[in-house]
């Protein structure tokens, strides 16, 4: 289960680290060194499993150009991560987060992780529908394997995937080839910040993201962290196992 959960949180993490480096051209060695330095702290300072992932509405802003007269740059990403780490770090250690969650009951905790889940599923049926036979292939193998506990579903999703995206794009297999790998130091780019970067990036990108931050990410943490105690998997109605893994 504990390499079932690796995998799990790949879902959300994969398509908007693509984005980022794939459409905004920010540098994969920066992105990548970061989640990875990230999750190694997470686990070794808290001991649960807590996803790292990437902001997703200022990467939905930033990746497809919401604001028409605005071109995002990496650097007002970097701005825009500034900016809510200051935020959230001044409300830690201030003691202010706790003290608004309080405000915010337990529905309202479940209400968003259900409405994540129904827009996560809504949204896997439409795309299952323009290839419906490889759609209900994956389907029927996540089913089959949901509750084992020696073979993780997502895995094996990946696998397949990856075969069939290959299967189907033989130009993706060159691609691949050309990939070299090299070890070199990384970059601090926040002496490369312009007032400009700062502004926009904190006014388009962090000010949407802070709330959803606080909402999906803090709240739920926390309530899916006392699960154990509270049986908070069984109000939901999901194997403590599955979501535990997911997670």
């Amino acid at each position: 289960m504990e390499i079932a959960g690796a995998f799990g949180d790949l879902g959300t993490l994969v398509p908007f680290v693509v984005a980022y480096i794939g459409v905004l051209k920010m540098d994969p060695f920066g992105v990548l060194f970061a989640f990875g330095l990230a999750m190694i702290v997470c686990g070794f300072v808290y001991r649960t499993p807590i996803p790292v992932q990437p902001m997703k509405a200022a990467g939905a802003i930033a990746t497809t150009q919401a604001a028409q007269t605005i071109v995002i740059a990496p650097a007002m990403v970097w701005a825009a991560s500034l900016t809510t780490g200051i935020v959230w770090l001044l409300l830690g250690l201030t003691g202010t987060a706790r003290y608004v969650t309080r405000f915010i009951t337990r529905p309202i905790v479940l209400g968003i992780i259900l409405g994540l889940c129904f827009g996560f599923m809504i949204e896997g049926a439409k795309m299952m529908a323009q290839n419906w036979w490889i759609g209900g292939a994956a389907l029927l193998g996540t089913s089959l394997l949901l509750t084992n506990r020696v073979i993780p579903a997502m895995f094996l999703l990946l696998l397949f995937g990856a075969s069939y995206g290959i299967l189907n794009d033989p130009t993706l297999l060159a691609a691949l080839r050309e990939v070299r790998i090299e070890l070199r130091l990384p970059e601090l780019a926040l002496t490369r910040l312009t007032l400009n970067d700062l502004l926009i990036g904190t006014v388009f990108l962090a000010l949407p993201q802070i709330p959803l931050t606080g909402l999906a990410s803090r709240l739920t943490n926390e309530a899916l962290a006392h699960s154990h105690e509270s049986g908070f998997f069984e109000v939901i109605g999901c194997p403590r196992s599955g979501l535990e893994g997911g997670l």
